[in-house]
């Protein structure tokens, strides 16, 4: 018996898979209310979904399982996942957070997330859960209900008010790329609130697009459009809102490890004394921030380890490489539109130095059948040989946490060591995978 069914960034899989027929997912649904009542007494869950065409059919399917327990269901729809986190963190209403979205993956995969009030859930959490997965008994009996909610959207706008000055973005022109995705009605709507005029891409979701060839996993398109339309910033979100990617007037793309750079040099992180990032951060960034006499931590991959962290330490910031970027005085969520803003107010600072001096890095993915232990003979010695060659390079080599695919990076001095070290590793392990 599998004993976790979640992965990196909560539960994620092909719509077609076994995990999301009817019946598996109001056993899930089942399993998720079951755990929720163990923790709070008639618990109420927040819900929100990108913008995919399976979202309400999973939602209908889960809400069947979640609805055979005491629970209240207030289902706000297509709304960003940092939105819905926000919500279940500040609105006293809600216990629980519920999204339904597979992030910057395409429309044929979907996913679900879960958080509480003071982050998303942790390992523990996901244990129990699939545990009452495979062994919580199931009843007809129908015991919650389940409600609309529609202040989602006018809410949001008002608390991110108290963090930013109304004009904040007066008199700038920002390309906006919501990827199709769930920030397609609110992050025209917040931009515009604080005085932007915006040229809005990838805005008309037909359940199908999410994600496709635009947003944060393509940022040639916003680049070629903030030179287009002579912009002042270009702004790329991935399908569930919680990834950024920033373009500057010049044209240069900006990834998270940017922009913790970035907004190291804001006034309100500049006192940061320790600042988080991943495996996968770039070692110019921790060469930059020890610069600073800051201490900077690495977690395994994914935000919800970089949250964990930061909550645990009382920190405020954090970020992967891909855009998950935590502004932890406002949410324990990566929230790509907080983070926009907080990028204007930082390229508003007249001594900003907006180049990171980053190592030559080279990345690879192979597509594989089964995750073999990579601290198994022979796959072991083979990446510690190799490790030992680029030193003081660095070599990460790790499977992906929702694709059936071994991501390795190769981080060195010069790009072409970078590149020729990472051909060779993939030839040598290519044999035994």
């Amino acid at each position: 018996m599998k004993t976790n069914i979640f992965g990196t960034d909560g539960i994620r899989a092909h719509c077609t898979s076994d995990l999301f027929t009817p019946m598996h997912l109001e056993q899930l649904g089942n399993a998720i209310g079951a755990w929720a009542c163990k923790k709070k007494s008639h618990p109420t869950f927040i819900i929100g979904y990108d913008t995919r065409l399976s979202s309400p059919e999973l939602f209908a399917h889960l809400a069947q399982g979640l609805l055979k327990h005491p629970v209240t269901l207030y289902n706000a729809q297509y709304l960003p996942t940092p939105v819905v986190c926000a919500l279940t963190k500040y609105k006293t209403e809600f216990d629980f957070g519920l999204i339904i979205s597979a992030s910057h993956n395409t429309y044929e995969y979907n996913g679900i997330k879960l958080c509480t009030k003071n982050s998303k859930i942790d390992l523990l959490d996901e244990e129990e859960i699939s545990t009452l997965f495979y062994t919580h008994p199931y009843t007809k009996i129908q015991h919650g209900n389940v409600y609309a909610y529609t202040e989602a959207l006018d809410w949001y706008i008002k608390t991110v008010q108290a963090f930013f000055p109304q004009d904040c973005a007066k008199n700038l022109k920002i390309v906006v790329d919501c990827a199709h995705g769930a920030n397609y009605c609110l992050a025209p709507l917040v931009f515009t609130h604080f005085g932007a005029t915006i040229i809005p891409l990838n805005i008309t979701p037909s359940g199908k697009n999410i994600n496709e060839k635009c947003g944060a996993l393509h940022p040639e398109l916003i680049q070629e459009a903030v030179i287009k339309h002579n912009a002042d910033l270009g702004f790329a979100f991935d399908g569930d809102g919680d990834r950024i990617i920033m373009v500057d007037s010049a044209g240069k793309v900006h990834d998270g490890d940017d922009i913790i750079h970035l907004l190291l040099q804001h006034p309100v992180y500049a006192g940061e004394k320790t600042v988080v990032g991943t495996i996968m951060s770039n070692q110019g960034l921790e060469v930059y921030i020890k610069s600073l006499h800051k201490k900077f931590y690495r977690t395994p991959v994914g935000d919800k380890h970089i949250a964990h962290y930061l909550q645990k330490y009382n920190l405020k910031l954090g970020a992967e490489p891909s855009g998950h970027v935590i502004c932890n005085d406002f949410s324990f969520a990566s929230d790509a539109i907080f983070v926009a803003l907080r990028l204007i107010e930082a390229m508003h600072v007249q001594t900003i130095k907006t180049h990171l001096e980053k190592y030559p890095q080279a990345n690879y993915n192979i597509t594989i059948k089964e995750k073999k232990d990579l601290l198994c003979s022979p796959l072991k010695e083979i990446i510690a040989t190799f490790q030992e060659k680029i030193n003081p390079g660095r070599l990460i080599v790790r499977y992906s946490g929702t694709e059936p695919v071994l991501r390795v990076t190769s981080e060195c001095k010069t790009q072409e060591q970078a590149e020729s070290s990472i051909q060779e590793l993939i030839t040598a392990l290519s044999d035994y995978l």
